[in-house]
């Protein structure tokens, strides 16, 4: 006895539609775990207050020693004046101003983990809000260091009268000149340097220089003819892609290696410039290994500029 077999049912459209969800449920690209793990994450906040801890510490540390100096050099020329020099005053208000810089980065210092859990929750904490306030106090720490170089440099009778706080007054000023000019001297040389950087060496900007072709090599490589009706250029392509005109009879069109057309005059003040094809960008001395969608153009007649640069 023969058991009957159900023919295969066709697929239905709800298959198609369960494969099409559970496709779509499908990450594209399965998440790395070695970024966000918890650990590397604690890892990675972990070095970066370790490496504010130390920064802090540092300017912490030059700060108490410049005000250290700034005492010292006002108790030895305590009894001494410079008329018409305000020295002593401008180093009254840099040791205030540097004291009250220290006081946010010893507070940051001891509160680095609610800090960087701001950054992280993107809620701003009471350390953050203060530590950033206090940055204000930078601004105007710039211009009294720009106030006191004038100052200094002004006052060279000074050296006499009051020797320790000229001194130390002079050496300041070499170091404000330092740390506030350089900033802006390579702000303002960075981009003539880079542009100079990257032309005579563009393979440092992953770029490689651009290279031009001899009129020697135009003509070697190249093909010209005048435009006709059976020089093989369909219709639909008789048009020059560098001036956008189309091609009249008479016009001389220069064939390029890659099969690629153009007016003769307007090719060649391109490959002047550049040696890649303007359309492809594939070197005209070389062989195209894919050109991207040529002109339409007859290669199987014999008597078209193609053909000879085929051959």
């Amino acid at each position: 006895m023969e058991v009957a077999r159900n023919p295969p049912s066709e697929p239905q459209f709800t298959d198609f539609v369960q494969i099409d969800v559970q496709e779509l449920n499908t990450p594209l690209v399965q998440p790395s775990s070695s970024p966000s793990t918890p650990n590397q994450r604690a890892a990675l906040r972990e070095a970066q207050i370790s490496a504010w801890r130390k920064a802090l510490r540092f300017e912490v540390g030059l700060l108490v020693g410049i005000n250290f100096a700034l005492i010292t050099s006002l108790i030895t020329d305590w009894n001494s004046t410079c008329p018409g020099h305000p020295l002593k005053q401008w180093m009254y208000v840099e040791l205030v101003v540097q004291s009250l810089l220290i006081v946010p980065s010893v507070v940051l210092q001891l509160n680095l983990q609610s800090f960087f859990r701001q950054a992280e929750t993107r809620k701003i904490e009471p350390v953050g809000a203060f530590y950033m306030g206090s940055r204000l106090l930078n601004f105007f720490w710039i211009i009294w260091a720009f106030v006191g170089i004038a100052w200094t440099f002004q006052a060279k009778e000074c050296s006499n009268v009051i020797p320790a706080v000229y001194t130390l007054c002079f050496i300041m000023a070499i170091l404000n000149c330092i740390i506030v000019g350089l900033p802006l001297l390579i702000c303002c040389f960075s981009v003539p340097c880079t542009a100079v950087a990257y032309y005579f060496y563009p393979r440092v900007f992953g770029v490689g220089r651009i290279q031009k072709a001899s009129p020697r090599l135009i003509k070697k490589v190249t093909t010209v003819t005048k435009f006709t009706e059976g020089c093989g250029i369909a219709t639909e392509d008789a048009c020059c892609a560098i001036c956008l005109c189309e091609y009249m009879e008479g016009d001389e069109i220069r064939f390029l290696n890659c099969h690629h057309h153009f007016h003769s005059e307007c090719v060649t003040d391109w490959l002047m410039l550049n040696k890649l094809c303007p359309f492809c960008k594939t070197e005209i001395d070389k062989k195209p290994n894919n050109t991207k969608q040529a002109p339409t153009v007859d290669a199987d007649r014999e008597d078209t500029p193609l053909a000879s640069l085929q051959h």
